[in-house]
């Protein structure tokens, strides 16, 4: 989910596309599947696609990958042209004047916390 200027947009999919184009959703014939984009600017600061956000299935983690020849800051910290960086609860992510938050699914916060506290258990076993 993305919370952006107290609204919240969820994000449905394994793949997102954020950005200025007005453009929705739009099917691609090699894949047969939905290119979910969001809009998140109408400000020419942003891109109309400016980054994605995607599960990485290697780590398993939410990640964005800036799409855009402007930076993009994650956490504060920028992220160039075709550069990925994972995502986690509460990150701050800034593209052009834009500023959100990338929230995870509470479920999907509780499996890191399970994770975490069995790993934490086997180190001290």
């Amino acid at each position: 989910m993305l919370i952006l200027q107290h609204q919240e947009i969820p994000l449905t999919t394994k793949e997102a596309y954020l950005g200025r184009n007005p453009i929705t959703t739009k099917i691609t014939e090699a894949s047969q599947t939905s290119r979910v984009h969001v809009t998140i600017s109408e400000s020419s600061r942003v891109s109309r696609t400016a980054c994605r956000i995607y599960l990485d299935t290697e780590t398993d983690l939410f990640s964005l990958e800036n799409l855009s020849k402007n930076s993009i800051l994650v956490d504060r910290q920028p992220l160039g042209k075709g550069q990925s960086k994972p995502l986690f609860h509460k990150s701050l992510v800034q593209v052009g004047d834009c500023l959100f938050f990338f929230m995870l699914p509470n479920e999907t916060q509780e499996k890191k916390k399970r994770f975490l506290k069995e790993k934490r258990k086997q180190l001290l076993d």
